[in-house]
């Protein structure tokens, strides 16, 4: 599941799909995703996928690779991030919130969802980012997920 819909997040959405994709906007310095509401067997899961490397300014972005902290959006700034993706991950999370709050607005169940992060290459960089933040700022009222 998670290649299928980071494959999905390089294509042009069709019908129904445009609804669960999120376009890239480098104004705002933000990747294509997917997010999705998905049943699959006994388990409902909200799938999350960004998109890989696809143009020169996603190039931009994987060549910004000095080393560089993630203080405010991780929890051990110790540790150093690669500027480009960590840059990017930043970017996303209020189109990420904003889209996952419509998710749980329409069908107040998916509560209890899993969430499957993924993607591509440098978007499954990014993706591991985001959820390192989420995980780090699960609780606290410091997460910028839960700003609107």
């Amino acid at each position: 599941m998670a290649a299928k819909y980071s494959d999905r997040a390089y294509l042009r959405p069709q019908g129904f799909e445009r609804s669960a994709h999120i376009g890239a906007d480098w104004r705002s310095g933000t990747k294509a995703m997917v997010i999705k509401s998905v049943p699959m067997d006994d388990a409902n899961i909200i799938v999350f996928a960004i998109r890989g490397t696809s143009d020169f300014m996603d190039w931009a972005v994987n060549l910004n690779m000095a080393p560089t902290s993630p203080a405010g959006f991780l929890d051990d700034p110790g540790n150093l991030c690669h500027a480009g993706f960590l840059s990017v991950a930043r970017k996303m999370i209020r189109p990420v919130a904003a889209r996952l709050r419509r998710l749980l607005e329409e069908d107040p169940s998916r509560t209890s969802y899993s969430l499957l992060m993924t993607g591509h290459s440098a978007g499954g960089a990014v993706a591991s980012l985001l959820y390192a933040h989420m995980a780090a700022f699960a609780e606290s009222t410091a997460s910028l997920l839960v700003h609107r």
